[in-house]
């Protein structure tokens, strides 16, 4: 792998011996390579939830990584099963979703590949290659260029929604104590007009954010409901 003209020293060690480096290499490696930021950076907590938390969310962050990638991957397929969502949308919305990568024989067949067909003489995926050899242009195949899931996601966003958002969740004390409003009209304030910079605001506007508002509904909502009337009920 070393000897590719697309492949770094770095990358190569970092991905064999990652599961041993101690939390905090792991945790600056992130954060110079590959702009990750540190999560009390990027969330939206008040300060006083954010020293409560702070080492907690680093720690579940990075969490650990395990060097039977194999088990690691039966192990987020358990914890991220959406099977019960799907029901879910079934039963309420009449829409049956779809996925054909979570197919059962999909999963077995792939934890079930050995590992010379992952990587094989510094090629990666040669299983993968040889079979769309004939169906997918070279240029597709060979590409080396990375890039992030819903590139586009700033320009889908309404920074005044976002503000007309926090302001309506600014009505509950619960959100207000917990979630960092003012952070949040500065991070809008600050919206990118062009591209994202990076994967550290790609984290804190795209992923962070999104959470922050989510929480502050729910919330909201919660406290809507606690404080509503309850129904009076006409007797038997």
């Amino acid at each position: 792998m070393a000897r590719r003209p697309d492949v770094h020293w770095r990358g190569v060690l970092f991905n064999s011996f990652e599961p041993w480096l101690p939390q905090a290499v792991r945790r600056d490696l992130y954060r110079r390579f590959l702009d990750v930021e540190m999560r009390s950076n990027s969330v939206f907590l008040t300060e006083p939830w954010l020293r409560e938390l702070g080492n907690q969310l680093e720690s579940e962050f990075l969490g650990s990584v395990a060097s039977n990638y194999a088990e690691a991957r039966i192990s987020m397929l358990r914890r991220l099963d959406e099977g019960s969502l799907i029901k879910g949308s079934l039963a309420r919305h009449g829409i049956d979703n779809r996925a054909p990568l979570a197919d059962r024989r999909v999963a077995e067949f792939s934890l079930r590949l050995p590992p010379d067909q992952m990587l094989a003489g510094g090629i990666s995926q040669p299983l993968a290659r040889k079979a769309l050899s004939d169906r997918v242009p070279q240029e597709v195949l060979n590409a080396s260029a990375r890039g992030y899931q819903s590139a586009d996601w700033f320009e889908n966003v309404d920074p005044d929604e976002v503000r007309a958002m926090a302001e309506e969740i600014a009505a509950s004390p619960t959100a207000r104590e917990l979630i960092d409003l003012e952070r949040i009209h500065l991070a809008v304030a600050h919206w990118p007009s062009e591209k994202a910079q990076g994967f550290g605001q790609y984290q804190r506007l795209a992923i962070d954010l999104p959470n922050a508002i989510a929480t502050g509904f729910f919330i909201l909502e919660a406290e809507r409901w606690m404080n509503s009337p309850a129904p009076v009920h006409p007797a038997a």
